[in-house]
């Protein structure tokens, strides 16, 4: 069964996240039930952000994060979203999509 703890969630992604793809971040957060986002708007309730950008800026550089900031979304590190995932669903779903062979 499905843990739906994004449920009437949106959530949006920027950065390069580590060892980890953006698509499948994305496909989790669908799982869980929660809306994933391209751009940030004042619906959208959190940013995932890596440290850097593709082509190697500060994430902070990026319009989503810039956006995040003017509308008052909350911004999560990578850390924190996995250890809100750790949370709400327990260690192994925390890696479930995380983790490379």
């Amino acid at each position: 069964m499905t843990e739906a703890i994004f449920e009437g969630l949106r959530l949006a992604v920027t950065g390069v996240l580590e060892g980890v793809d953006r698509d499948d971040v994305i496909d989790f957060i669908k799982d869980k039930e929660g809306k994933a986002a391209m751009q940030v708007s004042r619906q959208t309730n959190y940013l995932i952000a890596g440290p850097k950008l593709e082509d190697g800026r500060d994430s902070t550089e990026s319009k989503q994060y810039e956006d995040a900031i003017r509308h008052g979304t909350i911004i999560w590190s990578q850390a924190q979203f996995e250890e809100f995932i750790q949370t709400k669903c327990g260690f192994a779903e925390r890696f479930s999509f995380s983790v490379r062979p």
